[in-house]
């Protein structure tokens, strides 16, 4: 099932990477339409690839080109991005809310434990408007939304 999703992602993918081991035999299954990378350059041992990307995960700058790489690509699609429509004064309070601890959690003042205190609380904050919220969180919004008797 894996497979067969991730098969179907990469038909409807306007960027796709094929990775592979570097040395090994190209896989017959890897789409026309994908980009080749070479995994593992780290073990390479002098082996040149021309006309792929090689990269290791096991060096500090082992990704780099794969990242510059998909910067070029999508910068290239020049996909037309709107703004979403914020609907909801809750959703755009927690999304205000979330930037606010994104912000503050970038202080170098802090101490580490107060910045990933802050990194939680937006994830909170985000987790509000895509469905992930505590009970608490749920009976405030259905309490102050909705007129509910006695």
């Amino acid at each position: 099932e894996g497979i067969r999703r991730a098969e179907a992602a990469a038909e409807e993918g306007d960027v796709v990477y094929w990775l592979q081991p570097l040395g090994e035999i190209q896989d017959a299954n890897r789409p026309a339409s994908s980009h080749l990378v070479w995994t593992k350059s780290d073990l390479a041992d002098g082996f040149a690839v021309m006309e792929s990307l090689t990269i290791s995960t096991v060096t500090p700058d082992g990704v780099t080109p794969l990242l510059a790489d998909l910067r070029s690509r999508l910068s290239a699609l020049q996909l037309e991005l709107e703004a979403p429509l914020m609907t909801r004064r809750r959703h755009r309070q927690a999304l205000l809310a979330a930037g606010e601890n994104l912000q503050n959690s970038l202080s170098p003042n802090l101490d580490i434990e107060i910045r990933s205190e802050h990194l939680r609380r937006a994830g909170d904050e985000l987790g509000k408007i895509v469905g992930r919220i505590d009970v608490e969180d749920l009976l405030d919004v259905i309490f102050s939304e909705f007129c509910i008797g006695k």
